[in-house]
């Protein structure tokens, strides 16, 4: 941990509850790299990416901490992804930060309960012998992701079209770095994938994946856009064949004898994931 003591905390400027925040920033270089390592670290959890292509592997980034007292910062060697014009992206999601675990609430004066912060530097050295240093600031970028909910426990909603189209300039705050320490704990990674030895019907219609061990991961799969269309296609028309006589019967004809309460009833399918095509899995924002 060197350069990020000198970087500036940046939030969003505007409210973007539940949901990634992407703060961005673009750069130029001109002359032979010799070297280039990103600090980075975030209040909530984090994926770097420089010129789209994603930084380390790990998942979750920087873990679970207690964020008023203690937050990891990872260094990432990046001199191959540097090219003559860059962009990099800190994504930075809820996570453990905004967020209501067992009643602990981690916000302060300077940023909100329900706000994320990101925090990174970059260290360019160049044959010549001079040093470039790119930290986070009040000249980033900063738009709504595509990650359009995101929650811990409830996990999150992809929209790959999804586009903001007022973004604006990251806000600086003031907080301690005091908290910063260098990597300690161990990384959450992807390092395998298994395929389920059974899949199981239960007597109520559920559907059961079973791994035949314990583990901790996410599901990856592959979706038809034909059959989701086709099954999309009838399940509407058949809402609103039975729509259109149960409404007339208990909202015309037997209103004020029964309660009629709100209720939302939507489908939402993901069939876009980074590999693009029918390919879909959860990344980062399941925090």
């Amino acid at each position: 941990m060197k350069n990020i003591l000198n970087a500036q905390w940046i939030k969003s400027s505007k409210a973007a509850l539940n949901r990634e925040v992407v703060f961005s920033r673009e750069f130029k270089t001109e002359k032979e790299i010799v070297s280039a390592t990103l600090e980075a670290t975030a209040l909530g959890v984090y994926v770097a990416r420089i010129n789209g292509e994603r930084v380390g592997d790990f998942i979750l980034a920087p873990g679970w901490t207690s964020y008023r007292y203690r937050l990891q910062v990872d260094t990432y060697d990046v001199t191959s992804m540097i090219k003559d014009k860059n962009v990099i992206t800190l994504g930075v999601a809820p996570g453990w930060k905004a967020f209501s675990y067992f009643g602990k609430h981690y916000g302060d004066c300077s940023l909100g309960f329900n706000e994320v912060a990101g925090l990174c530097a970059l260290t360019i050295v160049y044959a010549d012998g001079e040093t470039e240093i790119i930290t986070s600031g009040g000249d980033w970028k900063c738009e709504k992701g595509k990650y359009v909910y995101s929650n811990l426990y409830n996990g999150y909603i992809y929209d790959p079209a999804y586009k903001d189209i007022m973004p604006s300039q990251a806000q600086i705050f003031e907080k301690d770095k005091k908290i910063l320490l260098d990597r300690q704990g161990e990384k959450v990674v992807e390092h395998e994938r298994l395929t389920p030895i059974e899949i199981i019907k239960t007597p109520k219609g559920e559907t059961v994946l079973d791994f035949g061990q314990n583990l901790t991961g996410y599901p990856e799969i592959t979706v038809n856009f034909i059959e989701v269309f086709l099954s999309s296609l009838l399940g509407g028309i058949l809402g609103v064949l039975f729509l259109i006589p149960f409404r007339k019967y208990f909202v015309s004809d037997k209103h004020g004898e029964y309660p009629f309460p709100e209720a939302t009833a939507s489908t939402q399918v993901l069939v876009s994931g980074e590999k693009g095509g029918s390919q879909a899995k959860p990344l980062l924002m399941a925090g």
